[in-house]
């Protein structure tokens, strides 16, 4: 089973956004922005 580590990095930043409460609105664009630009 091949394992991205992009989606390794999603999920710990999801259990981050998690444990601190952190709002969807914030989170979500966070990550429309890591998902647009490859840096």
């Amino acid at each position: 089973m091949a394992y991205h580590p992009r989606y390794a990095l999603k999920d710990s930043v999801s259990e981050v956004a998690r444990q601190l409460g952190v709002s969807r609105p914030t989170l979500r664009r966070f990550r429309a922005r890591m998902t647009q630009g490859d840096v």
